[in-house]
């Protein structure tokens, strides 16, 4: 999301379409200030409710939200905030900062020790949650005493690894147990049939044969949701306006 924004700012100077499957951010619905950018990926608010149910669901009452200094991250955070209180849910919300130049990690986790609330939602990047879960280990704020909630999207299984201050064995203590949300790559409907004429199943089948993997990584399936969107806007471009398929095909 912090490279697409500026881009998706941009495009609608030049009249250019932009299609985005890996930036989730709730800035990029913004249809005024981004009228060409096109999100097949759900909002990362998405995720909200999941994480809502969640609470309800293990009857736990109170929480703390941590959240990195980013526009995804603070939007996300005020939603979540939102959705809880109005469940009954007592939230307590910390802004952190990890830059090189000004980090707040080593006050606010205090502070989240001082609201002896349990459950933690973390709502930042892989380089800030490396640090405060560094941090936690010093603090003991480990899974026998806290209960740590992420974001599900991080690139490395393990990306709370390679950091200075603390082993992979303490990191590893601090983070067992952890919860994270994420979007689902394929729906539960396997049967049923998708623009292209095809069952999910199908998709799914053919996509692994070509590819030779075990399942989808990552978002792998956003990636062949967003072929085919631009694949069915180019068909439907060309019945409504001929000529653009003969540029189309000589600037190809």
């Amino acid at each position: 999301s912090v490279v697409t924004q500026p881009i998706a700012e941009t495009t609608k100077y030049f009249e250019i379409l932009q299609f985005n499957f890996l930036s989730s951010s709730p800035a990029l619905e913004n249809r005024v200030q981004y009228p060409l950018y096109h999100q097949l990926l759900p909002s990362e608010t998405s995720l909200n409710p999941p994480r809502v149910a969640f609470m309800r669901k293990l009857e736990w009452t109170h929480c703390v939200i941590l959240y990195e200094d980013a526009d995804v991250f603070q939007m996300v955070s005020q939603d979540l905030r939102r959705t809880l209180r109005d469940k009954g849910i007592e939230v307590h919300t910390f802004l952190v900062s990890a830059g090189d130049v000004f980090s707040n990690i080593n006050d606010v986790l205090p502070e989240v020790e001082s609201t002896q609330y349990r459950i933690i939602f973390g709502l930042f990047y892989e380089e800030t949650g490396r640090k405060i879960v560094c941090q936690a280990f010093h603090l003991g704020m480990t899974p026998d005493k806290y209960v740590w909630n992420f974001v599900g999207w991080f690139q490395e299984k393990e990306w709370y690894l390679n950091t200075t201050n603390c082993t992979a064995a303490n990191m590893r203590e601090t983070v067992n147990g952890h919860f994270t949300f994420d979007f689902t790559q394929i729906s539960n409907h396997s049967d049923r049939i998708i623009p292209t004429h095809k069952t999910i199943k199908q998709v799914e089948d053919e996509f692994l044969n070509l590819t030779d993997q075990v399942g989808f990584q990552n978002y792998d399936a956003y990636g062949y949701d967003t072929v085919i969107a631009i694949a069915l806007m180019l068909n439907e471009t060309f019945k409504t306006h001929p000529g653009v398929r003969e540029l189309f095909v000589r600037g190809c």
